[in-house]
């Protein structure tokens, strides 16, 4: 009886657990969407490229110099930021990621 509550508990939890990150996705979506396609490219590669790639893959790739990868990553996460507090979330903006 212990373990079927248990088990029970663990579904509920993970379902809240996938149902946030659902929407979390949606939301990350939604705030990519609103960026110019730099900014996008820039962030997708730098977050969500499965090879990691190093700054200079990424300059190289994007056809920028090294240098203004880190501050463009910075000025792309604020307006990406903005946007996003403008926008209805499902999460809280300072919980997705410290830099937002």
């Amino acid at each position: 009886m212990f373990g079927s509550k248990r088990s029970q508990l663990f579904r509920i939890r993970n379902l809240d657990g996938q149902r946030y990150r659902r929407e979390l996705a949606e939301w990350l979506y939604q705030g990519l969407s609103l960026l110019d396609e730099r900014c996008r490219r820039l962030l997708l590669a730098l977050y969500f490229d499965a090879e990691q790639p190093s700054y200079a893959q990424i300059a190289d790739h994007l056809k920028i110099p090294i240098g203004s990868v880190g501050p463009t990553r910075a000025r792309c996460l604020e307006q990406m930021r903005q946007s996003l507090h403008t926008a209805e979330s499902p999460v809280s903006v300072h919980r997705l990621h410290p830099l937002l």
